[in-house]
């Protein structure tokens, strides 16, 4: 076993609202979204179960993944809906890492996004300037990959000195 190696637990970033005419469910979307987003990390972490041995140290690199339906509308019957994309209970990307980054003071990567269609080149831009917001907000960002036949890996210095899209588009392959 190599010692340096680092352990990445990943898993969905989401968030859920309540409906518009129901802001009655604001407490059940919350918990929710604290059930789907953080159940499995504070496992990890040992701040829930604590009897399985989890440990802050255990939860190494914190990675997300961040898909364009991650947001949605609470639903007391059956599937959540995924919020259309003006919606304006979207939060940015870059307020959902800070809150995981808040909860853990881990290093964190976005382990996976999606983008659909001809969309992608948008939605991967976006990811990226939402994860440098984050590390400009003190976050420690160690990366993102992307996936639906398309690869793009960049390494975001601790420090967010990445600047400006053209920076962004020469260090990816897409």
């Amino acid at each position: 076993m190599d010692p340096e190696a680092r352990i990445v637990h990943i898993d969905p970033l989401i968030l859920v609202v309540a409906p518009k005419d129901r802001p009655d469910l604001a407490d059940e979307a919350e918990r929710e979204t604290q059930e789907d987003t953080f159940y499995a990390w504070d496992v990890i972490a040992g701040t829930r179960h604590p009897e399985l041995g989890g440990a802050p140290e255990i939860l190494d690199i914190v990675g997300v993944n961040c898909y364009s339906f991650g947001q949605m509308e609470f639903s007391e019957q059956g599937p959540h809906a995924a919020l259309p994309p003006n919606d304006e209970r979207i939060r940015p990307l870059g307020d959902l890492l800070v809150f995981a980054w808040d909860r853990y003071r881990r290093p964190m990567i976005v382990g996976e996004t999606s983008g659909l269609g001809d969309g992608r080149p948008a939605w991967l831009q976006d990811v990226i300037e939402e994860s440098l917001a984050a590390v400009r907000a003190g976050l420690t960002c160690m990366g993102c990959a992307s996936s639906q036949r398309w690869t793009c890996r960049i390494g975001i210095p601790a420090n967010g000195s990445i600047t400006g899209s053209e920076t962004l588009w020469n260090r990816m392959a897409i």
